[in-house]
């Protein structure tokens, strides 16, 4: 793709974002003010969780979601957990484990297993796209010490705005690393378009409604609360979920 192409591309891309992010704020703000209103009423603390994130160029900005989980709580596992998900287990000769593996936390709330469970929890980071913060198609943002341990290829990974979802999660590579889900990310960055962000966009909405079918939500539930298909709890956590409030 020549320079002038793909700089038409982004604009398509931003101006997508701005309309559809505006869009859906306006048409979801029943829903987005009765969650806010369930999820006080459920367990104490705020509405929204609020959490620093690295965006494109290695900018901080803070991120918004539904607050899925008990407040108050210290997050030492979550940067134990975190270190092992990148630099591997030294107790497992440096196996590194799955990314995706999320351990059981008893601090998610009732409100906030079902809100994970339908994606419902990530409906704030419309503000964030409205912002200029992220894309609603693009990498997930990493926390600061995530990206403290890329290489100077993985930083490739900051050269686009983070998205809401993006084509490593529509792939459900539950088994990848975190070098993996990584080199997933640059491999959408290589061959991106504004074609390819539509699919990705049409391919997510299809998840989302298939994820709310009973046959489906269940397996789904288990996987985002941290629970395998006999119950058991997993030891290894999704660090950008453990710490979510």
């Amino acid at each position: 793709m020549n320079i002038t192409r793909r700089r038409a591309q982004e604009g398509l891309k931003r101006l997508f974002d701005v309309v559809a992010a505006m869009a859906g704020l306006i048409v979801l703000a029943p829903l987005l003010g009765l969650i806010a209103l369930l999820v006080r009423l459920d367990s104490e603390g705020p509405a929204l969780f609020r959490q620093e994130r690295i965006g494109r160029n290695g900018q901080p900005f803070t991120i918004y979601k539904f607050r899925t989980m008990s407040v108050g709580s210290s997050d030492g596992d979550y940067l134990r957990q975190l270190n092992l998900l990148i630099h591997g287990d030294p107790a497992a000769g440096g196996r590194k484990q799955p990314y995706r593996k999320i351990g059981y936390d008893p601090r998610i709330t009732r409100l906030g297993r079902w809100l994970r469970a339908t994606y419902l929890d990530e409906l704030p980071q419309l503000w964030n796209v409205l912002r200029g913060d992220m894309s609603l198609v693009g990498p997930r943002p990493h926390v600061r010490l995530e990206v403290a341990a890329y290489s100077a290829r993985q930083r490739g990974r900051l050269a686009v705005r983070p998205g809401i979802t993006g084509l490593w999660q529509l792939q459900g590579k539950q088994t990848a690393t975190f070098d993996e889900m990584i080199e997933q990310d640059l491999e959408y960055i290589a061959q991106w378009s504004f074609w390819l962000d539509l699919r990705i966009i049409f391919g997510t909405l299809r998840e989302v409604i298939s994820a709310a079918l009973p046959q489906r939500s269940q397996k789904r539930d288990m996987v985002r609360q941290g629970t395998d298909d006999e119950g058991h709890s997993p030891s290894m956590v999704h660090p950008s979920s453990y710490v979510r409030r």
